[in-house]
């Protein structure tokens, strides 16, 4: 036999190999017939007015429908049998249709007492909707995108505890033995959905709740000036939305348990009779993520932003030089009203995110 002797040198083109045999390897394969997404869309608006424009409505309406939508290459890696010999290339085979509305009203007045002041509310209504999306021909029905909302999410399911070593043994494990190596009593039990004997978390995922996007927005701002004295504050809020939170960022030896997991965790020596979080473990469990623990409703209501300033009267800064001399103090993110156990919104939880800030500030603002 020969055996491959290393050489340091380059074929023509991509270089091949460092040794004596040559060997051809064929790129990514292309595809020429790539172009733009087109889009179908459809927007009315309305307004109205009263009372001279102390009362003003809006609403639009919104409709679009997206055609040739491009889906990557990676995500057609389970869609093109393997005698194709290499990974699929991109092609635009995506259709997906979203549609919504926006609704705004504002209250303004003035009165002759130096008092003027203004109120807005707003919502917004946005639903999109899956209409085509590669699959292999066998995919389950809930497994499939059509249908769904894009960016749907998908989890699976536990069905209860696993209370003792005997139902560890009967239970439902996961698809191989390393996998089961680290269940233990007072783990969850997940649901097989498609009967095949094991939980994976690929075949098994289901869609849940929202998509990570809120599908409503509103908001409420309002403001009152009264001789210099000036107050502005805005809240925003959201729902129809489901935030994952990573399990293994709570249940592996590079991280912390917060104490609201703690005091909320499936154990006799705790003695909580609802608990929410299976036992602890040292590693990376099975079957994350979970709907019933890693998913979390993502509604909020937030103050968003405040300011309270008070402007000085003419008659003391004119003599000054002085234009105008405002001082006033504001703040975001001050305040938030949620179920979810940290601050964020629109995002998925990972080690990775940054803190929402909360900020405040103090100023002055001189105009000469």
């Amino acid at each position: 036999t020969n055996t491959p002797v290393p050489q340091e040198r380059s074929d023509f083109g991509y270089p091949i190999s460092d040794y004596a045999y040559d060997r051809y390897l064929e790129g990514a394969p292309g595809n020429p017939d790539l172009r733009w997404e087109t889009a179908r869309k459809q927007n009315l608006g309305l307004e109205f007015s009263a009372l001279k424009n102390r009362v003003n409505l809006t609403a639009d309406f919104f409709r679009e429908r997206r055609y040739d939508m491009l889906l990557a290459a990676g995500a057609r890696s389970n869609t093109v049998p393997p005698i194709f010999g290499q990974s699929p290339p991109a092609a635009n085979i995506g259709e997906a249709t979203s549609k919504g509305v926006e609704l705004e009203a504002t209250l303004r007045n003035t009165h002759k007492n130096s008092l003027s002041y203004w109120l807005t509310a707003n919502w917004t209504v946005a639903r999109s909707k899956v209409i085509y999306k590669e699959s292999p021909e066998l995919t389950p029905f809930y497994q499939r995108p059509e249908g769904y909302p894009l960016g749907q999410t998908r989890t699976g399911i536990a069905t209860g505890y696993i209370e003792s070593w005997d139902d560890l043994y009967v239970a439902t494990g996961g698809p191989d033995a390393s996998r089961n190596q680290t269940l233990l009593p007072y783990d969850l039990v997940m649901l097989d959905f498609n009967s095949d004997g094991e939980f994976d978390g690929n075949t098994d995922a289901v869609p849940y709740g929202y998509p990570t996007y809120p599908q409503n927005n509103y908001g409420l701002s309002f403001g009152v000036d009264y001789k210099g004295i000036g107050l502005f504050v805005r809240f925003v809020g959201a729902y129809n939305t489901t935030r994952t939170i990573r399990g293994e960022l709570f249940f592996n030896n590079n991280s912390f348990a917060p104490t609201y997991i703690l005091e909320d965790t499936r154990t006799p020596w705790y003695d909580n009779s609802n608990p929410t979080y299976p036992a602890l473990s040292l590693k990376d469990k099975t079957y994350t993520p979970i709907g019933d623990y890693t998913q979390f409703d993502g509604s909020f209501f937030r103050l968003q932003s405040a300011q309270l300033s008070y402007t000085l009267p003419g008659q003391i800064t004119q003599p000054m030089g002085i234009k105008s001399l405002r001082i006033y103090v504001n703040g975001r993110n001050l305040l938030l009203w949620t179920h979810m156990p940290n601050d964020g919104v629109g995002i998925d939880y990972t080690d990775k995110n940054y803190p929402t800030k909360k900020q405040l500030n103090l100023g002055v603002n001189v105009q000469f």
